[in-house]
């Protein structure tokens, strides 16, 4: 490979990590959405990952989708990160549902 050419990818990834971006996104969550998505996707739901991303983030539950296929979804997420702690600063789902689990 190019000596040049080395150099430039070193740079360019030094100005990537120097600019913050990864602590702007939270790739994980949204891995976890991904995963609980298509992993539900396989059992029959039809709820996208922005319908997920609002349940989980929001509480708001996506309209024409029925119950039971939210809370596949709900169920899988839940147990896919049963360690966050709700006074997580960036819970992977909504207070209101960890006042809930907790009573």
């Amino acid at each position: 490979m190019d000596k040049h050419l080395d150099i430039q990818i070193v740079e360019a990834l030094k100005a990537y990590r120097a600019s913050g971006v990864e602590e702007q996104v939270d790739y994980q969550k949204f891995y976890l959405y991904s995963l609980v998505t298509h992993s539900t996707a396989i059992e029959g739901s039809t709820v996208t990952e922005i319908e997920n991303q609002l349940l989980f983030d929001e509480g708001i539950t996506a309209k024409g989708r029925s119950l039971t296929e939210q809370m596949m979804n709900v169920d899988l997420e839940v147990s896919r990160c049963p360690s966050i702690p709700a006074e997580s600063p960036q819970p992977h789902r909504p207070k209101e549902m960890l006042t809930a689990e907790a009573k």
